[in-house]
């Protein structure tokens, strides 16, 4: 799970540095933004997770 997550951000890092200084993709860009920050917060999760199952 941990590898098709980060495959998931590496994939959407790129389509980002992608579209983002190109004005007529800004909203594209804004839409990646934000599945970025909700697989970083998904992340950070499990993370969190993991850490509790090893207590």
């Amino acid at each position: 799970f941990k590898r098709r997550l980060k495959a998931a951000q590496d994939q959407l890092n790129d389509s980002f540095a992608a579209c983002w200084n190109d004005a007529a993709q800004r909203e594209q860009a804004e839409r990646l933004m934000r599945r970025m920050q909700f697989l970083d917060k998904l992340t950070y999760e499990v993370r969190q997770l993991e850490e509790r199952l090893d207590d």
